[in-house]
């Protein structure tokens, strides 16, 4: 069972205690603790962690380029393309493909990823025009339905993610969320 665990968690690793007993009643009873769990296999995969990348856009091009769901890359190449002509880009560095979109304030305000997330911030400091901004970024958001049901910006510490991943939403979805964040982003 231990072993099985420890396949299976990436982050964590699992030890059992073993005690034998030496003797008998009659006599002195010995107990010897063993730690048992930990393999040379474990040792091994836990300690080589993925590398992180600072993702270009030359990097996010040719990954995007590569996935299997091509109308997903199309996707994902039009809002990187958006977001490079408007200066919006943020460079991203992490273990997987994504890159963020620059608020006015400098800051990212939206995040992509090469699995369709879309991760939307809502910190008031992010925007320029702080609560207000962001009560007309929901409301803008809303109408799209892509924010998740019940959702209220006030009661969020950092971020969400959209309803919808990329590949869900239409293409006058896809533009009329650009067309939202042109008004929020420089």
């Amino acid at each position: 069972m231990i072993e099985y665990l420890n396949k299976e968690m990436q982050n964590a690793e699992v030890y059992g205690l073993e005690i034998r007993c030496f003797g008998d009643d009659s006599e002195s009873l010995v107990m010897v603790p063993r730690l048992i769990g930990q393999t040379q296999e474990s040792i091994d995969r836990k300690s080589t962690r993925k590398a992180t990348v600072a993702w270009s856009y030359d990097k996010l091009k040719n990954s995007f380029e590569e996935l299997s769901d091509k109308e997903l890359a199309r996707r994902l190449l039009k809002v990187l393309e958006w977001a490079i002509r408007n200066k919006y880009f943020v460079e991203a560095v992490a273990m997987n493909p994504n890159f963020g979109i620059r608020s006015k304030n400098k800051r990212r305000c939206l995040s992509f990823n090469a699995e369709g997330g879309i991760y939307a911030f809502f910190e008031e400091k992010i925007f320029s025009g702080g609560k207000e901004d962001l009560d007309s970024l929901q409301e803008q958001l809303e109408q799209l339905k892509i924010l998740p049901s019940e959702f209220n910006h006030n009661e969020v510490i950092s971020g969400r993610n959209l309803a919808k991943k990329l590949q869900e939403l239409t293409e006058e979805e896809i533009d009329a969320l650009l067309s939202i964040y042109d008004n929020y982003c420089g």
